[in-house]
This record gives structure tokens, C-alpha cells and sequence, in this order.
């Protein structure tokens, strides 16, 4: 499990096949609760359950930034809630992803993700972009406070 996550997280996060990963990570998550009892009460059990967890949620909030709905201006409303320079470009890694969400922006990169996709969609009301945009500063200020 360990070594392919770890190839995983070398791969540019543009070329990251989210569907594929999820798959193969529930598929892992199956494997290792199906071992015996006794195993479930090691330490490497709970930190590959844990690890996969962690992937598995991660991988959704990629899905929603490969979204070609997101625009420079939903990365720069991260940035500037959050106060945290990201800087993403074809070389960025699955890796350098991950890192983001462990800094607690995970977060604000899903809101944003979402926001994004629900504006790209088209025919918002004002008042519920207004209601999204609140729900988004509010989510930032308790990364903030994390």
C-alpha cells in the first residue's frame, strides 16, 4: 500500500487519474480490513487505514481543482484568506497537493473547488452566491484558527 501511494504522489497533479486512485485505494482499505482480527490492533494497521483515509478524501478535493471551472482568481481568494503563497504549475506533484491539505487549507481548496464548479454551471442567483461566499469566509477563518 505504502509503495504505490508513494508512486502516486510523484505524479503531476494534472495527469492524476482521481477515478483510477479512488478505486484502488477503497480497493486496499477492502484488503486490510479483511485480515485477521488481531491485526487490527497494530499500529501499521491503523496507520494504512488511516494514510488510505487521508488519500481517499484528498483525491476528491483534486478532482474538484482539475476542474476547468477553476480561474487564477479562486486560487488568489485561497491565498489571500489563508495567507499562504501556492504556486501551481504543470510540475506541481500529487505530493506537493497533499501537503497543501496538511497545512489545513484542504479545506479552503475544496470550497473554493466547489464555488468555482457551481459558478462555471451558470444560473446562480445573486443571493445564493452571496450565501456561498459568506460559507466560504467562514470556512476560512476556522482554518485560520486550526
Amino acid at each position: 500500500v505504502r509503495s504505490q501511494t508513494h508512486e502516486w504522489k510523484k505524479t503531476l497533479w494534472l495527469e492524476v487519474n482521481v477515478e483510477n486512485m479512488e478505486i484502488e485505494c477503497k480497493r486496499f482499505v477492502k484488503d486490510i480490513r479483511g485480515l485477521d482480527k488481531e491485526t487490527k490492533a497494530w499500529e501499521a494497521f491503523n496507520g494504512v487505514d488511516n494514510e488510505l483515509k487521508n488519500m481517499i478524501t484528498s483525491l476528491g478535493a483534486v478532482g474538484l481543482l482539475q476542474s476547468p471551472s477553476i480561474r487564477d482568481r479562486h486560487w488568489q481568494q485561497v491565498m489571500n484568506a489563508t495567507g499562504v503563497k501556492i504556486e501551481m504549475t504543470p510540475n506541481t506533484t500529487l505530493e506537493e497537493l497533499l501537503h497543501l491539505r496538511e497545512e489545513r487549507l484542504g479545506v479552503a481548496l475544496e470550497v473554493v473547488g466547489r464555488l468555482a464548479v457551481r459558478e462555471h454551471r451558470g444560473g446562480r442567483r445573486r443571493q445564493d452566491a452571496a450565501q456561498e461566499e459568506c460559507s466560504f469566509h467562514h470556512v476560512v477563518q476556522c482554518v485560520r484558527v486550526q
